[in-house]
């Protein structure tokens, strides 16, 4: 899914962050559904409560280093990019 999502951020220009959190976005939404039955499986199957799961999830971790990215880039002021990744996903 993370590769997925990695080729949707990769089409935007390199200092459009809004377009990058968009793209993350879309490629994240695309992905799951061409890939929700497996989705449910890892998420669904791992005994977790859904939250937990989220909140280490290798798509979340994405997710907060692309925030983190645009923050040290100026692009927008964060506290906490993990749970803001988490809140958005």
């Amino acid at each position: 899914m993370t590769k997925r999502i990695q080729a949707h951020v990769e089409r935007c220009p390199a200092g459009n962050w809004r377009g990058r959190v968009r793209a993350w976005i879309e490629g994240a939404v695309e992905s799951y559904f061409a890939m929700s039955a497996l989705h449910d499986v890892v998420i669904y199957g791992s005994g977790q409560p859904f939250r937990n799961a989220m909140t280490h999830s290798e798509v979340t971790r994405h997710l907060a280093g692309l925030i983190s990215d645009g923050a040290r880039a100026g692009a927008w002021k964060v506290d906490d990019e993990r749970w803001l990744a988490v809140m958005m996903f």
